[in-house]
């Protein structure tokens, strides 16, 4: 009996701790303002990155959608960087390059198979790259017309040295490339909520920016270029510590690009394993405190599930529990989808937020004893 108590007693303060934290990013997305471009045409020399491997299926589309973009500057220019692709994606690119010999488009290839992984591969480009704003872009992704006018624009508005855009997936799938949407977005929340409170948690390389200056100075990826994932994460920490408030999130619809969400149960445990596998190869105490905090409130939600339906003593302890956990859950989200278009999929909120905690306890555990494996590595 006395066990039982101390257990439930610990799993509601790991539960109102979780709720104090997604409370804290709840408020810093809500106080974050959407930004809308004016119409003055800024001039700033930027290079936009599209690393790439094996995507014979998506880097057309993504070449032409950057192509399409209103802000047109002679000081644009778009380098395409190839780790070690095995399928036909270099020949499309280059015959898209010779078809469009009018406009900046340069592709960077590796000779040697010393130099692989898509941090040697960003390297390379940014390396080679002459903007002052270096844009990242993931190859299987697209964006508006609007995309780079409004990062320019909220760039020379601001004096921020790493913007951080949204990122989106597509919604024309089943239901688990919904459910996956639906996710997706408390983490965008999330990214927008943490760097509005200087706390900057994630960001996501598929749509990201930072000066040359600030990539120089803080070493690039010199000190984590061979940890397979992570040249997003890494590099934001290293500018946070280095520049007081120098993280910006752009919040607002005309700046995110759309990717496909995974298509199988096994290829989204190996990106979340991915994500998971950084949490502790960086010296950051604060995402590693709320990373710790939202594992445990998974845990405390699973275990306060099992003993709300099998026993009688302690159901008080578990409903409340479960409650406050999924009041903050819908909270947040209902904000966050609101503000992307996305209210729809609340409908599967209930199915999201059982399946979210098993995976993530599962993720959790596993990701510290097993490697992961991307683009066939």
């Amino acid at each position: 009996m006395e066990l039982g108590f101390i257990v439930c007693l610990i799993l509601f303060i790991i539960i109102c701790l979780y709720a104090i934290v997604v409370g804290k990013y709840l408020h810093g997305w809500i106080k974050t303002k959407s930004f809308t471009a004016d119409d003055q045409k800024y001039e700033v020399s930027t290079s936009i990155i599209v690393p790439m491997r094996n995507e014979e299926e998506n880097i057309i589309a993504c070449l032409r959608s950057l192509l399409i973009q209103n802000y047109t500057n002679t000081n644009t220019q778009i380098i395409v960087t190839d780790d070690h692709s095995t399928d036909q994606s270099v020949s499309l690119v280059e015959k898209f390059i010779e078809k469009n010999s009018n406009r900046r488009i340069q592709l960077i290839t590796f000779q040697s198979n010393r130099d692989y992984g898509k941090k040697h591969a960003l390297n390379a480009a940014i390396q080679a790259s002459e903007g002052e704003l270096i844009i990242t872009v993931d190859a299987d992704c697209i964006m508006g017309a609007d995309w780079l006018d409004t990062i320019i624009s909220f760039y020379k508005k601001n004096d921020f040295q790493m913007i951080v855009s949204p990122v989106n997936f597509f919604l024309d799938g089943g239901m688990f490339s919904k459910i996956q949407s639906l996710e997706f977005s408390s983490l965008m929340g999330v990214t927008g909520g943490s760097i509005h409170h200087n706390e900057a948690l994630m960001c996501n390389g598929a749509n990201l920016a930072f000066t040359k200056k600030a990539f120089d100075k803080v070493g690039g990826y010199a000190d984590n270029i061979n940890i397979a994932s992570g040249d997003d994460v890494f590099l934001m920490i290293k500018i946070k510590e280095q520049f007081k408030n120098g993280i910006g999130f752009l919040k607002s619809r005309k700046a995110e690009v759309i990717t496909k969400p995974a298509d199988s149960i096994s290829s989204f445990i190996q990106q979340r394993l991915r994500w998971a596998s950084k949490t502790f190869r960086h010296k950051d105490t604060k995402i590693q405190f709320v990373s710790v905090i939202t594992y445990l409130s998974n845990v405390s939600f699973i275990i306060s599930l099992i003993v709300m339906l099998f026993s009688d003593t302690f159901v008080l302890w578990s409903i409340a529990t479960l409650s406050i956990k999924l009041l903050i859950d819908f909270t947040f989200l209902f904000f966050v989808t609101s503000f992307f278009g996305r209210k729809k999929l609340m409908w599967l909120f209930p199915i999201e937020e059982i399946l979210y905690a098993l995976y993530v306890v599962f993720i959790g555990a596993y990701s510290q004893i097993a490697g992961c494996r991307w683009k066939e590595r």
